[in-house]
C-alpha cells in the first residue's frame, strides 16, 4: 500500500501499437477516446488503409519503417517520435535542431554519404510494401544482390530507406545533402531488355507531419544486361530556400521501373551509393 500511495497518477504514460492486428479499428478508437492525458497510439505507414476514412487517423503517430523486432524498429522510430519530449510534456515531435538529450541520446552526427550492399542480413533495407503486387523482391545470398521481378501499370515504386543498417543512436536518421556536390546517387544494377530505372528522393518535413519528394520526371536510365553503375544527378535541382532545406533531411530513395508504363521485367541491384562524385571515385579505387 505504501508503494501505491507513491504513484503519481498524473504522470502515468500509456502507449498502444495499432499495427500488429488488422481488424482492430474499434480498439484503436476506444484507446484514443480514453480521458487520459498521456497517451499515444502508433500505426505503421502501410496499415493506414484501415483508418484512412476515419477521423481517428489524425490522432495517430505514423511510423513509416515499422518492424516487429524492436532492435530494428527503435532506431528508425526516432524519426517520428521523441519519447523524451513526450514524457517531458511535449507532443513528441523529433527535430535534429533540438536533439533528445546529451545524457541519453548524444548530439546528432550528420551524414552526407550512404553506401548499401545486399545480403540476407539486410532484408529490411529494401521493400515494396506500398505496391506488393507490382514488385517481387528477393535477396540472393550468393550474388549479394536483390533480384526484382516487376509487373506494373503506372507509377508504382519500390523503396530503399536512407537509414544505416546498424545505426548508432547519435547518428542522423537523415542524409544531409545540403551541399550540391553531395547530391549524386549511383546504383550498380542490370535489367532485362527494355528496362529503365528512375529515382526520386524523399525528405521528411521539419514538423514530421508530411514527406517531400524531389522528383526527376523524365530522367530514367536504361539498364543493360551486364552490371554497370548508373548515375542520378540532383546537384542542379532548382528549388526555393524552404525546399532547399529539405535536402538536409533525406530519408528515402524511391525507385521506379519503366515509370508510367504497363510492363513486366526484371531488375537486379548489387549496390547503391549516395554522395559526391569524388567520394564515389575513392570508393571504386
Amino acid at each position: 500500500m505504501k508503494e501505491k500511495k507513491k504513484i503519481d497518477y498524473d504522470r502515468l504514460f500509456f502507449k498502444m501499437d495499432g499495427t500488429r492486428e488488422t481488424g482492430n479499428i474499434e480498439e484503436i478508437k476506444k484507446f484514443t477516446s480514453l480521458e487520459i492525458n498521456n497517451k499515444v497510439c502508433f500505426i505503421g505507414f502501410y496499415q493506414l488503409g484501415k483508418v484512412k476514412n476515419d477521423p481517428v487517423k489524425d490522432e495517430l503517430v505514423i511510423m513509416e519503417n515499422w518492424a516487429p523486432v524492436s532492435e530494428i524498429f527503435f532506431p528508425s522510430s526516432l524519426a517520428y517520435f521523441n519519447v523524451i519530449d513526450w514524457i517531458s510534456g511535449g507532443k513528441g515531435y523529433y527535430t535534429e535542431l533540438t536533439p533528445y538529450s546529451n545524457t541519453i541520446f548524444k548530439t546528432i552526427t550528420g551524414r552526407s554519404e550512404f553506401f548499401l550492399t545486399f545480403d540476407n542480413k539486410n532484408e529490411s533495407t529494401i521493400d515494396a510494401l506500398t505496391y506488393p503486387d507490382a514488385y517481387d523482391l528477393k535477396i540472393d545470398q550468393e550474388t549479394e544482390s536483390v533480384k526484382i521481378k516487376y509487373n506494373k501499370k503506372a507509377e508504382e515504386f519500390f523503396h530503399i530507406p536512407a537509414q544505416l543498417v546498424n545505426q548508432e543512436l547519435n547518428e542522423s536518421l537523415f542524409l544531409d545533402l545540403s551541399a550540391p556536390e553531395n547530391r549524386h546517387v549511383f546504383i550498380l544494377t542490370r535489367g532485362s531488355i527494355g528496362t529503365k530505372l528512375s529515382l526520386n528522393l524523399g525528405a521528411r518535413a521539419e514538423d514530421n507531419l508530411y514527406d517531400f519528394i524531389f522528383e526527376t520526371e523524365g530522367i530514367a536510365q536504361k539498364l543493360n544486361d551486364d552490371f554497370e553503375w548508373i548515375h542520378f544527378d540532383f546537384s542542379l535541382f532548382k528549388v526555393d530556400i524552404p525546399t532547399e532545406q529539405m535536402f538536409s533531411r533525406i530519408k528515402s530513395f524511391y525507385l521506379y521501373a519503366n515509370p508510367k508504363e504497363e510492363v513486366a521485367g526484371e531488375i537486379e541491384i548489387m549496390a547503391l551509393f549516395s554522395g559526391s562524385k569524388e567520394k564515389f571515385q575513392e570508393m571504386l579505387s
